[in-house]
This record gives C-alpha cells, sequence and structure tokens, in this order.
C-alpha cells in the first residue's frame, strides 16, 4: 500500500509527510488513493492535469479502452481521470483507467440511474454509489447544490440556465418529482456513509457554472458558490475528503475577482477542481487553447488546483478523437506546468531545466527533451533553417570564442 511517502510533493521535498497529513486533516489538501502513488490536491501542492473518457454507447467501449491504452503508452499522462460514461458498460471505464493507468479515477455515479420519465432512481444510485465505492473510486463529483428557486433565478436571468451535465440530471428531477432542491442533497446523509465507509472523497459538482462568459459571477453563480461552501463544511464535518468544481466560462479579467470571492469572501480553504475557465464563447473549435490559457492563469491566482483537459470538439458535438484528447491533454499539462514553475520556482523541474541547458550549450533553439519528448538523446547542428546565418545563437558561439581579435 503506498502512502504519503510516496506523493510527488513529499518526495521532491515540496512538503514533508507529516506537514501533508496537517493540511489533509484541515481539509486544505485531499489524498486521492489509487493503484499507484496517491495524489494530493489542494493550496500548497503541484497543480494536477484531469483527463476524461466516458461512453455514451456500449458500442463505443473499445474505442475509449483504447484511449486509455494509448495514453498508457505515452511518456506523459494526466494525474488524474474521471470516467463519464452514461450507460452501463460490461466492463467499466474506470476500472480499466486504474488498472491501465494506476491513477485515481472519478465517477459521476448519477449518470447511470436517472429515467426520462421518473427522474433519479435512488435505491438504484445508492447502489451504484456502493458498487463503484467498492471498486476503488477514488472520489464522487454528486451535484447537491442546486434548488429550485435557483433554477428558476437562472431561467429566467441567463442566456443559457445550467451547461452541466449531472446537474441538469438533477435540476430534471427536481421538476419531475416537484422537489425544492436536490434528492441528492436530500439523500445526503445515506450518501456520506457509503462514502466515508470505502473513504471515497467527495467533489461538490457545479450545476450553475457560466455557460457564457456573460453570466460570470452572476447572482446565480455566487449563490451556488456559497451553497456548496455549507456542503464542503457539512461533509468535512462527517470526515469525507471534500474538494469543489467551479467556474466554467469567464473573461481573464475576472479570473482575480472570483479567486478574491472564493478564497476571501468565502473563505473557502480545500482544494478546486475546474472546469475550464474558457475565458471566450468564440473560440468554438478550438477550446482546448482557450482552456488552457483560463486554467494556467486562474491557478497562479490560486482559484484552482486541477486543469482539467478540453478537446476542441468541446462545443462542436462531436465526439472526442483520440489525436484529440491528446492534443487536450498537452494543452492542459502545458497550462499546469507553467503554472508550477510560477507557483514553485524553487522546485526542480527537469524538464525546464533540460531545454534550457541545452539550449545554452548547442547554441541553438531546436532541443528536445521538453514535456512531451520520450527521448532527449538527439544533438542538433548549431542554428537551424529558419534564421539561418542571422541566428542570434550561432553569434554567442563566435563571441564566446573570441580571441580578442573578432570586430562587428
Amino acid at each position: 500500500m503506498h502512502g504519503l511517502e510516496d506523493v510527488q510533493e513529499v518526495r521532491e521535498g515540496l512538503l514533508s509527510a507529516t506537514e501533508a497529513r496537517a493540511r489533509i486533516a484541515s481539509g486544505s489538501l485531499v489524498e486521492l488513493r489509487a493503484g499507484g502513488d496517491p495524489v494530493l490536491v489542494g493550496p500548497g501542492s503541484l497543480v494536477k492535469v484531469n483527463t476524461s473518457i466516458g461512453c455514451n454507447r456500449a458500442a463505443d467501449l473499445e474505442a475509449e479502452v483504447e484511449k486509455i491504452r494509448e495514453i498508457a503508452r505515452l511518456g506523459y499522462q494526466p494525474d488524474l481521470m474521471m470516467d463519464l460514461s452514461t450507460v452501463r458498460l460490461p466492463a467499466p471505464l474506470y476500472r480499466t483507467a486504474s488498472a491501465e493507468l494506476g491513477l485515481p479515477v472519478g465517477t459521476l455515479p448519477h449518470y447511470l440511474c436517472f429515467k426520462p420519465r421518473g427522474g433519479l432512481d435512488v435505491p438504484r444510485l445508492l447502489d451504484e454509489i456502493e458498487r463503484q465505492a467498492e471498486a476503488g473510486v477514488a472520489w464522487m463529483t454528486l451535484h447537491l447544490s442546486p434548488t429550485r428557486e435557483m433554477y428558476e433565478l437562472a431561467r429566467t436571468t441567463r442566456q443559457t440556465a445550467t451547461t452541466a451535465r449531472g446537474g441538469g440530471i438533477v435540476v430534471r428531477d427536481m421538476l419531475i418529482n416537484n422537489r425544492v432542491e436536490s434528492v441528492l442533497a436530500e439523500r445526503f446523509g445515506d450518501i456520506a456513509a457509503i462514502l466515508k465507509r470505502h473513504g471515497v472523497a467527495l467533489s461538490l459538482g457545479t450545476t450553475f457554472r457560466p455557460a457564457s462568459t456573460v453570466d460570470a459571477l452572476d447572482t446565480v453563480h455566487v449563490q451556488e458558490l456559497e451553497r456548496q461552501q455549507l456542503f464542503y463544511r457539512e461533509a468535512r464535518a462527517l470526515g469525507i475528503p471534500t474538494m469543489l468544481e467551479a467556474v466554467g466560462h469567464m473573461r481573464l479579467g475576472q479570473i482575480a475577482t472570483f479567486t478574491r470571492l472564493l478564497r476571501g469572501t468565502l473563505r473557502y480553504p480545500g482544494p478546486v477542481m475546474t472546469l475550464g475557465p474558457i475565458p471566450t464563447d468564440a473560440a468554438v473549435g478550438h477550446d482546448h487553447i482557450a482552456n488552457a490559457l483560463g486554467a494556467g492563469m486562474l491557478a497562479v491566482e490560486g482559484g484552482t488546483n486541477v486543469v482539467n483537459s478540453v478537446t476542441r470538439e468541446e462545443h462542436t458535438g462531436r465526439v472526442p478523437t483520440l489525436d484529440s484528447i491528446l492534443e487536450g491533454l498537452r494543452a492542459a499539462r502545458i497550462a499546469a506546468h507553467s503554472a508550477n514553475i510560477s507557483l514553485f520556482p524553487d522546485l526542480d523541474f527537469p524538464a525546464e531545466n533540460r531545454v534550457a541547458e541545452r539550449r545554452g550549450a548547442n547554441y541553438t533553439c531546436v532541443v528536445e527533451g521538453g514535456l512531451f519528448e520520450k527521448s532527449a538523446q538527439t544533438r542538433f547542428a548549431m542554428g537551424c533553417t529558419r534564421c539561418g546565418n542571422e541566428c542570434p545563437l550561432v553569434i554567442n558561439f563566435v563571441t564566446d570564442r573570441d580571441d580578442g581579435s573578432l570586430r562587428f
């Protein structure tokens, strides 16, 4: 069994195991367990990357399994993975992801328990939560926060009331069964008992994250953040490791305001796993780039501890391909790495240092050994075809070897 001594932050000297335990006990860090080394999420830990997979049809199972296996073959991987499947599968993807990658995997169990006419089947939901917890799922995202009043306000004041699939399921159940709040909130005592018994962490899903930048930080957005804090405190009081899902679409100029609201006004001390923020609604077909921009900035501000990878298909209606999933993963890794070298400047980042050293030593900007290279053995000649004789690095080579006779 891997322990806190095996987490990356302790191995690299960012935290001691004692410090990590204290922060976990206080609720500022969550330890997500897996078949491999556990992963810390929260303030003071390295910014992590989550990648999602999932099936909407059982016929897609083999294609999704191949995506997982291809990620396992890479020289770079996410730190976390979520199974977003909405259909029951003969071999659940969360089991495959855990076995192939050895990293913590999260789920949304209510995806599998909704009936269009009857709403959420509560006994079936509790059974599904128990089944997934027994299977070793590291965390579950559950939408506890929506209320009928919040939905009506969102419906009448927003361009798009809600964009969350899991939250939408809960809202539809509220409307079908004439509830005033989420059925997950009504049955939170039963749910919490299962999570605690199996050591599964809770992620407080966001139903009213803004679907467009114009709705960011509106009344409904803030109300949900406030209500999420209530469930955070309740879950923590029950001894359940808890983190927050947040954001959505938000302009870059709003990121500092959001962070001050979350960390300052609301005094939320725990881990945050954000969706985005997507800082522009106009990047359709290129949202992996927009996501990396927003998430990197939010991470440096302290408003997120996990960057979710997004694909170019995010708002196109198409199913992500293997290539686009890997492209989105690379964009998210760049965002997280860029945040980490800013947040932890004294920590050793081998890829960062290796590229800088080789660029200087070889007098060329063309080097291998970055975040995504399996091998850094190739040697390049000085300069490159882009600059030719005007390459400034070649000038450096000449001046470094000047015996005093050089004249410009």
